[in-house]
């Protein structure tokens, strides 16, 4: 699992920094204002998972998930409240059902 560099937002705009998505998955520092940003090269779709580590207010516990489509699959996922998505380290966990032609960037406002 390797650790996401989250890049701050500012007003001119910003470069992202994507990264190959780990096959063991990956984390990224969360302050609630953290966006996460996935394209996808691969020839199939990826879902991408936030597990959630606390129930919502309605006293479940469900994760984030999104689809990314293949080949020219682009989409961006959040933000994650703190209170459910963060671990002990303040951290959001990703999981992903494949990572070939899957990369990541990870944005703060």
């Amino acid at each position: 699992m390797a650790t996401l560099t989250v890049v701050q937002d500012v007003i001119g705009g910003i470069a992202e920094s994507f990264v190959a998505a780990s096959v063991g998955g990956d984390a990224a520092p969360n302050n609630g204002k953290t966006w996460l940003h996935f394209k996808c090269t691969g020839g199939s779709p990826v879902t991408v998972t936030v597990t959630a580590q606390t129930a919502c207010n309605q006293g479940t516990i469900h994760n984030a998930q999104g689809t990314v489509p293949a080949t020219t699959g682009d989409i961006v996922m959040g933000p994650f409240d703190t209170y459910r998505f963060n671990n002990q380290n303040g951290q959001i966990l990703i999981t992903y059902s494949g990572v070939t032609g899957l990369t990541v960037a990870a944005t703060t406002l």
